[in-house]
Parts: C-alpha cells; structure tokens; sequence
C-alpha cells in the first residue's frame, strides 16, 4: 500500500508536467499567418489581425429567427433539458441534441416538432451513455 502512495506522489507531477506541455504545444500550432505574439507579465498573448476590408461574407443576421425551439412551459418535444447540440439536415430539419432526455429531437425548418429518437437505455436505438453532441454522418 505505501509503494502505491510513493508511485502515486511520484507520477503526479509527471503527468501534470506532460499535461502542461500538451497545452503549450497547442497554443504553439495557433500561431498563424497574420498572428501576434507578445509577452504581457509572463503571460503569452496572442492576437490575430483582423480580415481584409470587404473579404467578409455577404450575410447578413435577420431581424427574426426563421425558427424557435425550445419553452420554458408547453408540450413535452418543446420542453429542452441541457442541450448540448443541434444540426441543420440538408432537407432543413433541425435536429437536437436533448441531453436530459438522451433524445435527439427533430423539428421541420420552422421549429415544429415531427419526432423523438433514442433515449435513454440499452436496447436498439436507444442511448446508454451521455449525448453531448449531434451532427451530420460524415462531418
């Protein structure tokens, strides 16, 4: 039992070193063309310049939503609980990932419920871990 508490306390800080450098590795690979690097108090900050005028995409956010989903009182396929995702099908159904229920839900494009899949157990179809995410096979 003591040589597991030594393994242990010897370990630790291995693999938060290990850790640690994984993080610095990626902030390494974020340095990019256009990228600023600078040191501020140890701290490293790095600032990417801003796109070229008139390089921007030509959309624009409406004034209204083309769909809403999601009500804090109504119809239970309306009733959302921890959503961790959602997805828009090529077809236009929106597709939700409903944590609390380990449901993906599916609405038409105007955000009207059609039908439920999975949930939560172990058979066909059915969901036995967390759902954190959903999105199109092949993405």
């Amino acid at each position: 039992m003591k040589q597991l508490d030594y393994a242990k306390k010897l370990l630790l800080p291995a693999f938060l070193t290990m850790g640690a450098l994984g993080c610095r590795q990626d902030l390494e690979a974020m340095e990019g063309p256009g990228a600023q690097v600078r040191d501020s108090a140890g701290i490293r900050i790095i600032e990417n310049a801003s796109p070229a005028e008139g390089s921007l995409l030509g959309w624009r956010i409406g004034a209204e939503p083309s769909a809403s989903i999601g009500v804090r009182e109504g119809e239970e396929p309306y009733m959302l609980h921890n959503v961790f995702g959602a997805t828009r099908l090529s077809d236009g159904r929106i597709v939700v990932a409903n944590h609390g229920s380990s449901e993906l839900r599916v609405f038409d494009e105007f955000g009207t419920h059609l039908v439920n899949w999975g949930g939560r157990g172990e058979g066909p179809g059915e969901f036995s871990g967390d759902l954190h995410q959903v999105r199109p096979l092949g993405r």
